[in-house]
């Protein structure tokens, strides 16, 4: 007579395979679902990978941790399993495991009835974020290892979540190898621990030298490029201030004081040429140098007016309304007027596309790359570029009453940067934050619009 566990093993790999394609399914979407939250954050994560449980590899743990035991089904033995499913979260370093673990507890913040954790803007998925991490492995080393539940179409199923560095998922593979699947080694199974231990100390230790040794490249590399972005831009602010101070006296005839107009002209320059590829910098020198050469054999009268025109060609709300007010106070602030004379003498080109391009820099100054991501985080992408926008639409009606050259002052920008990252923040980590943005929307839109004023008081 066969033993009752076989049959059982059976008919769960029968239910297994006739809900195969659900399982892949369910894989393939929590994967996305986890780019999405480590969207904008590359310097941690390096993969997400995910795999789902062999028939084999089913049959041997239901046996080796003896489920059978404690289920008297096929269904109850899927439910038990809570690593059918397996993501990995691939990250470089072993000290950025405990950061991709800190990210999910931002993100997974709301508890559920089971105790799990969810995200309104991450679909289907909860995490078991009140366990002790990072866990203690049989074999006595750490592992972030998080419980999660995926939920859609009224089913439910469960998967584990692991959080591994390179070196440690190389040591993993080869332990699980040698240890937990080759049973012909079991009279030598505590030599091998200890030699695989010595193999792990050995690793982590590579995993520090390789983690000084990228750090020391990133400082080396991005010094250099602050270095040579400093020298560029102040050879082309001397180089403006030099050359449009004579032609402000001969214009007007005396000299003013714009060696800060100069400073920010000079950055803009650099963004706006170098956006394509920094790597130009010299050649870019060479093409400035000419077009210095044909400014200062130019005539310019700084007494006129420029045309630019009441309404632009923008597809968003922030760059019109922050264009359409510049273009205004340009024929009546002397220090804008002067900033954009000397930009068209030096940009090439038509003019009302070069100023096009200035107010698009100005904009992708306050709104760094990083700057939503929590509203992405908790809301989905349609409701947080709707809650993004009416932000940046705020600010815009800020920039557009006050409308002085200062707005585009790195201090000033900084100073805003940091008002609007604190009411993101707040909106997207409140307890329910669609129901406090709904509510409260007036209310957050006038604070941040009073608070950015007061930069500018």
């Amino acid at each position: 007579m066969r033993l009752r566990l076989f049959s059982l093993i059976d008919e769960v790999l029968a239910l297994y395979e006739s809900k195969s394609a659900q399982y892949y399914e369910a894989t393939n979407n929590i994967s996305a679902q986890m780019y999405k939250v480590f969207r904008g954050r590359g310097e941690y994560v390096a993969n997400v990978t995910a795999r789902v449980k062999s028939p084999a590899s089913m049959r041997e743990k239901i046996i080796r941790n003896r489920i059978y035991q404690r289920c008297d089904t096929a269904q109850m033995v899927l439910d038990d399993m809570t690593d059918i499913i397996g993501i990995m979260l691939e990250c470089r370093f072993v000290k950025d495991e405990a950061q991709l673990y800190e990210i999910l507890k931002q993100v997974f913040i709301i508890k559920e009835e089971d105790g799990f954790y969810s995200n309104p803007a991450i679909e289907g998925i909860t995490l078991d974020m009140d366990s002790p991490q990072p866990q203690m492995q049989k074999n006595g080393f750490p592992i972030y290892r998080v419980d999660g539940k995926y939920c859609a179409d009224g089913k439910t199923m469960r998967f584990e979540l692991q959080i591994k560095a390179i070196v440690n998922m190389f040591w993993g593979e080869i332990e699980h190898k040698i240890i937990y699947k080759n049973s012909r080694y079991m009279l030598m199974d505590s030599f091998l621990r200890e030699l695989l231990a010595s193999v792990h100390e050995n690793l982590i230790c590579i995993d520090k030298q390789l983690m000084l040794i990228y750090e020391q490249a990133s400082n080396a590399k991005e010094n250099k490029n602050t270095e040579a972005k400093n020298n560029f831009q102040s050879f082309v602010a001397k180089t403006l201030n030099d050359i449009f101070q004579l032609k402000i006296v001969d214009s007007i005839g005396f000299s003013v004081n714009f060696k800060q107009t100069c400073d920010i002209l000079s950055q803009f320059i650099y963004k706006i040429n170098l956006k394509r590829d920094e790597n130009h910098i010299e050649r870019l020198l060479y093409e400035l140098i000419d077009r210095f050469k044909a400014v200062s054999t130019s005539n310019i009268d700084f007494e006129q007016t420029i045309e630019l025109g009441e309404s632009f060609d923008f597809d968003d709300d922030f760059c019109e309304t922050v264009a359409v007010a510049v273009s205004k106070a340009a024929n009546k602030d002397f220090e804008w007027n002067l900033f954009l004379k000397m930009l068209f003498a030096i940009e090439p080109g038509d003019d009302t596309e070069d100023y096009c391009v200035l107010i698009r820099v100005i904009k992708a100054a306050y709104e760094p790359e990083t700057m939503f991501i929590p509203l992405y985080n908790m809301f989905d992408s349609t409701k947080s570029a709707q809650i993004k926008d009416e932000i940046l639409l705020t600010l815009a009606k800020v920039l557009a009453n006050y409308c002085k050259i200062d707005i585009i002052y790195r201090e000033k920008v900084d100073a805003v940067c940091n008002i609007t990252l604190q009411t993101v923040t707040d909106i997207a980590y409140h307890a329910e934050p669609e129901l406090y943005w709904e509510e409260e929307k007036a209310n957050i839109l006038f604070t941040f619009y009073e608070s950015v004023k007061r930069v500018f008081e």
